[in-house]
């Protein structure tokens, strides 16, 4: 029988994880092409922290049930409510920046800061659970994240001179 706290605590891994991953993504590539509007930045971060962790928590519950015929429903949707929690407060923790920083390039980078505190500290804990050394967790992480990122940065700022260009 496979253990309901695995799979809670591999939901909340996920959950942060590719939270922070998506949203530092997400704000640093939107601020970075130019965007300003705090008003359209925080009610953006708002409406992917919903859809965004209610897709992966029904993605974690599908993982959970094709995983092992030994998963319980109720233990794939303990681990999904784990995952949907987890990355729901954390996207939603990203607009707190927003409030407190009214320049929005400030915010990002605080955004950043934050982010990256989390990813490493969390690295740790992944680190141990699947028996390797704390650095190599947190290199990896960060190399994933900061790979989004610059990719988000560069396919915004292409996308708007395209919509410039027709403006």
């Amino acid at each position: 029988m496979v253990e309901t706290k695995k799979l809670e605590t591999e939901g909340v891994y996920f959950g942060i994880l590719t939270s922070i991953i998506t949203i530092v993504s997400f704000v640093v590539g939107l601020v970075g092409s130019g965007n300003t509007d705090r008003g359209e930045i925080i009610s953006s971060i708002v409406a992917m922290s919903i859809a965004d962790s209610m897709a992966d928590a029904y993605g974690i519950y599908i993982s959970n049930k094709t995983q092992s015929d030994e998963i319980t429903d109720l233990q794939a949707i303990r681990g999904a409510t784990y995952a949907f929690v987890s990355k729901f407060l954390c996207q939603l923790s990203f607009i707190v920046p927003f409030f407190l920083i009214t320049h929005p390039q400030g915010s990002a980078l605080a955004c950043a800061i934050w982010g990256i505190l989390v990813l490493i500290t969390i690295s740790k804990y992944i680190a141990e659970s699947s028996k390797e050394s704390w650095g190599k967790s947190s290199v990896r992480i960060l190399g994933v994240t900061s790979a989004t990122t610059i990719t988000c940065i560069y396919v915004t700022r292409w996308i708007m001179s395209i919509k410039h260009k027709f403006n």
